[in-house]
């Protein structure tokens, strides 16, 4: 009978093992998903942030040469 209760223990014991690791192992993919959606939200921030300041600054080479053009219609056209 002793003999039972101590096999029993033992049994316990290895299943709460089992589930500690199969805890700390989910516990970990939960760390690692968290973790990878923190830096998607963080270089979405930053995207967002250059985006931002780019549009701020001078337009490029296509757009200027698109605003000289209409400055120089409408300068020929006051001109004249």
């Amino acid at each position: 009978m002793r003999d039972e209760f101590l096999d029993l223990i033992e049994s316990l014991e290895q299943q709460a093992d089992r589930r500690m690791a199969e805890a700390r192992a989910e516990a970990d993919e939960i760390r690692q998903a968290a973790q990878t959606e923190a830096a998607q939200i963080v270089q979405a921030a930053r995207n967002q942030r250059r985006d931002k300041q780019d549009s701020r600054t001078v337009p490029e080479s296509s757009d200027t040469d698109q605003v000289s053009a209409s400055a120089v219609q409408v300068f020929k056209q006051e001109a004249s």
